[in-house]
């Protein structure tokens, strides 16, 4: 008993003094501003998948990081023999009769055409057959690699050969570990032992310790796990399946000969839409493979965010998409599980066609489907699950007055040392008539007037801006007024960028007056009977305020949008003029999410106190106007899962059917 008193005192010395190996938590999130893709707030980095057709521009020194518009391979130059429409679309600038020219003076490989290397006696040679005799890649075809001073086809040195330095898919089996060809499965728990080692089993039985297959994982609770093994993983065929496919000859005889290899080719992805998918999935595949092991459920968008990655597929060859159609309930004849609220599939082709969408309405009360409408232009197959509903209660950031759980969910203030600690579930800070440099101080229910705290103001009381008024007022001409309560035509200052003063919620910017859209009057002539328009996505939709700008009708535009419907149909946004009650019923609702129960900085995040019934309320009027060009047509199961909107029943209806069937 006495040895174990002190082994154990060691033991919890050990786990006291422990360094943390993976410091960085990590999550995902969509509640910040649309342009970035991360940032670090306390000890957690959030993360944010960014929109079709770009990447995040991850940056690990301080994760403030930004989406940016991707630039594909194939949108760069081409090399002598590539194609070319004019002469700044070619790498040497010189473009002939449709193909880019060598240049008359040859210094690298990337002067030379396609299959040719640059030798010592300044001429393009042509690239070496299997077997060859070669100093590198380059003077080997594209299909091939030097090693051991010969060209050689990949994927064909057997297993316990030792490559080095040189790639792995040499290996008959696409893989290596510690320089040597083998296959391989992760020993026991895939978490890494002492040192960071991590053990697998190789194909001939034995086992091999490795020192630089671990990392840490994209999580809240992060740890540090082994990499799996290529025999682990059930994509690893599909993997080097698509990695052969780049040896075929059509892809290696538009080659350069310094392009990375094995790979996809410049030329080849410019001329074919299959080679661009196939490239992307490749490149999916590969993210997979090497991080399986580091991604959660925590933060599922890692994969794209940390590796700045765009997996957006291939547009279509017309660049535009066909609009998914959408099955729901009773309409659907497929089965999936009971965890997945939306199924889409997109069997991605030249055409953009053939999208579809499966939804079953399965999410509790609280909780809502998880499907956003570019989901099915991200993925082959994409399971959208049930998520909370966001509330007060899930804030990462709390303002004084405000409920929190842990101190570190509180607003500090730069001047006062008791404002933003979490004290008995409330966030600290000033009351009426307290110090204060800046609204954050004062306690929800008071704005600081530059000396000290007051109560917000009502309605018809001076101000000099609209966080001084009470949540659901903003300032106009230094009174507090109720928003959407501006008539149309009503001048708005300069510099007030609050359209939502306008009833309308609208500005017309050019003259700062509240205005509303219209269609043009070309639009006027497309419009159905409903009011709609039916258009093509990728098609503009034009709107007027009525206004005009330096004499001309100012002109607003806006994109055709694929509605949620069986028939695949697209419409352009409603105008203010159709379904003008409901516009007006919607703003009237959308000003009573703006209670007082929030901070006044936080006005417009805040609706937690309005009841089912008005939140219900606030949906179907929304539908109706903001929304009704995704949901005309749709059924009442898809508004239900897609709008959140318990869909009322006509009771006289039901009375009706009890007494003819009864």
């Amino acid at each position: 008993m006495r040895n174990i008193i002190p082994i154990l005192l060691i033991n919890i010395l050990k786990i006291l003094t422990l360094k943390n190996d993976c410091p960085k938590k990590y999550t995902c999130t969509n509640s910040f501003e649309q342009t970035k893709c991360s940032y670090k707030f306390e000890d957690i980095i959030y993360l944010k998948q960014c929109e079709i057709y770009h990447h995040c521009s991850f940056n690990s020194d301080d994760y403030d990081s930004k989406c940016e518009i991707t630039k594909y391979e194939y949108q760069l130059p081409s090399y002598p023999d590539g194609s070319c429409k004019n002469s700044s679309e070619c790498l040497n600038n010189e473009c002939k009769d449709g193909i880019c020219i060598k240049k008359t003076s040859i210094f690298s490989s990337e002067d030379c055409g396609f299959g040719e290397y640059y030798n010592s006696t300044e001429k393009c040679v042509k690239a070496g057959n299997e077997s060859n005799e070669c100093k590198n890649d380059e003077e080997c075809k594209n299909n091939l690699s030097c090693f051991n001073e010969k060209c050689t086809k990949f994927f064909s040195l057997p297993l316990d050969t030792y490559i080095g330095i040189h790639s792995p898919f040499l290996c008959e089996s696409g893989y290596a570990l510690n320089n040597y060809c083998v296959n391989s499965k992760l020993v026991s728990i895939n978490n890494c032992g002492d040192g960071d080692i991590c053990r697998y089993q190789l194909h001939n039985g034995s086992n091999i310790n490795v020192n630089n297959k671990c990392n840490c994982t994209y999580s809240l609770k992060p740890e540090k796990k082994c990499q799996l093994g290529n025999l682990d993983l059930l994509l690893w065929k599909n993997y080097t399946d698509l990695i052969k496919k780049t040896l075929e000859e059509d892809n290696i005889n538009n080659c350069n000969v310094k392009e990375a290899r094995p790979g996809f080719c410049r030329e080849t992805l410019k001329k074919s839409w299959t080679a661009k998918n196939n490239n992307v999935q490749l490149k999916k595949l590969k993210s997979l493979i090497e991080g399986y092991h580091t991604y959660t459920n925590d933060a599922p968008c890692a994969i794209n965010v940390v590796n700045n990655i765009d997996f957006s597929p291939p547009k279509p060859k017309d660049g535009k998409f066909q609009c998914p159609v959408y099955y729901c309930g009773s309409e659907i004849k497929l089965s999936f599980d009971n965890k997945t609220c939306a199924y889409s599939t997109n069997p991605f082709n030249e055409k953009g066609e053939n999208i579809s969408v499966y939804l079953q309405n399965i999410c509790d009360k609280g909780h809502y489907c998880n499907y956003k409408k570019e989901f099915p232009y991200l993925d082959y197959i994409y399971n959208s699950t049930c998520l909370e509903t966001p509330t007060s209660k899930s804030w990462t950031i709390k303002y004084a007055g405000e409920k929190c759980t842990t101190k570190n969910q509180c607003v500090k203030s730069a001047k006062f040392n008791d404002v933003g600690y979490c004290i008995d579930g409330i966030c600290s800070g000033h009351i009426e008539g307290e110090n204060c440099t800046m609204n954050s101080d004062c306690h929800k229910g008071h704005f600081c007037n530059g000396l000290y705290c007051e109560k917000q103001r009502g309605e018809g009381k001076f101000c000099l801006d609209s966080f001084e008024c009470l949540n659901y007022l903003g300032c106009l001409n230094n009174t507090c007024v109720q928003y959407y309560s501006m008539a149309n035509g009503t001048y708005l200052n300069d510099s007030n960028s609050e359209v939502e003063l306008c009833q309308m919620g609208m500005m017309n910017y050019a003259t700062h007056q509240c205005a509303q859209l219209d269609y043009t009057n070309e639009m006027h002539i497309k419009k159905n009977k409903d009011g709609f328009v039916p258009c093509q996505v990728g098609e503009k939709c034009y709107y007027t305020t009525g206004y005009y700008s330096k004499g001309s009708l100012v002109i607003i535009e806006k994109e055709c949008v694929c509605g949620f419907n069986k028939g695949g149909e697209a419409y352009c946004p409603l105008p203010h003029t159709v379904n003008v009650d409901d516009w007006k019923k919607y703003f009237k609702l959308k000003n009573k999410q703006k209670d007082n129960s929030c901070h006044t900085v936080r006005r417009n995040e805040c609706n937690d106190e309005m009841s089912d019934s008005d939140l219900n309320d606030l949906r179907y009027y929304q539908r109706k106007s903001e929304r009704a060009h995704l949901f005309y047509g749709s059924s009442n199961c898809i508004i239900e899962i897609l709008n959140g909107e318990f869909i009322k029943t006509n009771i006289f209806l039901l009375i009706l059917l009890f007494y003819l069937y009864n």
